[in-house]
């Protein structure tokens, strides 16, 4: 029988407003209003809270819970493990059943924090993760990495390459004369075919979106909610992109960003199921905590 564990990280799955920030950790307000300064990454201590719009039926669905409980304590665990600005989402997919539970590792170039859809709840870096893991689980990974270099300016050759080698599931193809193909009001991409598969892709400010797979229908009818989910939630103003690759019957959605050498990500791969939304709405809701 495992013993009684004091202290775990637990994450009711209830409806809440998406107006809730992280709790009782100042927050900072929108990514365009970050500014990261003060030496090793870390950001100045001017915060304001920011409100979000409250989803539709349809994104209540799929967003969880403010993870201001889960997403706090494990971030301060690792603030003894490394000296980089300590980020993470107020908001999170919904798990299958039970509750997320955090992996966290963590050092001097970087950290990442891996949630794990368990059957009860338990501690950060449990032992006894692996054994109350559900079968099929979703997980949802995020972390801050720190680049050996800045990146180039927007529109350069290449400036996108680090995003690019840094996310999974963006798929990169020989072809560069796409066929175009509305998705949107005043939303146009472009499809394409190659061996590796279709891929739909387009632009959203400074963001490089695409949808990969088998099906350039199906990659289309993914896209169509992302596209409507982030007219009115805007992702991180710095440059990135989001990549969703589509599996059988599930998805993984990878998402970076980058602002000077710091890279941000989140990611949500699941196999049964492509809540695209619920990977979003954690880029969207990313706050930096102010310094420690």
């Amino acid at each position: 029988m495992k013993p009684p564990i004091s202290g775990v990280l637990t994450l009711a799955v209830s409806t809440v407003a998406i107006a809730m920030v992280l709790a009782g950790c100042g927050i900072g307000g929108s990514s365009s209003a970050v500014s990261l300064g003060h030496g090793a990454g870390h950001i100045s201590a001017t915060t304001k809270i920011s409100t979000f719009k409250t989803p539709s039926s349809t994104d209540q669905a799929a967003i969880g819970p403010s993870s201001s409980e889960l997403v706090d304590e494990t971030l301060q665990w690792l603030s003894s493990r490394t000296s980089l600005s300590l980020a993470g989402p107020v908001l999170l997919p919904n798990p299958t059943s039970g509750d997320w539970v955090a992996q966290a590792k963590g050092n001097a170039q970087g950290y990442q924090i891996k949630l794990w859809n368990v059957i009860q709840p338990l501690g950060i870096n449990s032992p006894y993760l692996a054994e109350d893991t559900r079968p099929t689980s979703p997980v949802v990974s995020f972390g801050i990495m720190q680049l050996s270099s800045g990146m180039l300016a927007p529109g350069a050759p290449g400036y996108l390459t680090p995003l690019q080698q840094h996310n999974l599931s963006w798929m990169t193809l020989s072809p560069t004369n796409g066929t175009p193909v509305i998705l949107g009001t005043a939303v146009t991409g472009f499809r394409y075919t190659a061996v590796q598969g279709t891929v739909v892709d387009w632009a959203m400010g400074a963001w490089t979106l695409q949808v990969s797979g088998d099906s350039s229908g199906q990659e289309i009818q993914v896209a169509k909610p992302v596209i409507s989910y982030l007219k009115t939630h805007k992702l991180p103003a710095d440059p990135g992109i989001l990549a969703i690759r589509l599996t059988g019957n599930g998805a993984t959605t990878m998402i970076d960003w980058i602002n000077g050498r710091q890279l941000s990500w989140v990611q949500y791969a699941s196999d049964s199921g492509t809540n695209t939304v619920g990977a979003c709405a954690m880029a969207v809701s990313w706050r930096i905590l102010p310094d420690r």
